[in-house]
């Protein structure tokens, strides 16, 4: 969980962080001046979400358990399976963004689709 909070908070080198950043990189090259207040609105967007994100991991990470019970949780093997294929693509979509950003250059999905 605390990756993926991560992730969405926009911290580097996660996907959250990529597409944010992306984002913001386009509205402050349009230059206009609306561009430029969305890009400062998103900034500032990203700084609440660290914090928002943060209050729910010191919750999860910091806070005793309410009823005392402090037995392990057994994870399902697919269920671990699933977290860690999904915390890999995060991570890589972070690291190495063109497999997300150049998608649709390489692939011409109406035809695939049929459309």
């Amino acid at each position: 969980m605390t990756f993926f909070m991560g992730s969405l908070a926009g911290i580097p080198p996660l996907g959250g962080w990529i597409a944010k950043f992306t984002v913001i990189r386009a509205l402050a090259a349009d230059g206009s001046g609306w561009a430029i207040a969305l890009a400062v609105i998103g900034m500032v967007n990203a700084v609440i979400a660290v914090g928002y994100y943060g209050n729910i991991l010191r919750e999860v990470w910091m806070r005793p358990v309410p009823d005392g019970d402090d037995s392990p949780i057994r994870v399902p093997s697919s269920l671990g399976a699933a977290l860690v294929i999904c915390s890999v693509a995060t991570l890589l979509f972070g690291i190495l963004p063109n497999i997300i950003l150049r998608f649709g250059d390489k692939l011409d999905l109406t035809g695939v689709l049929g459309l």
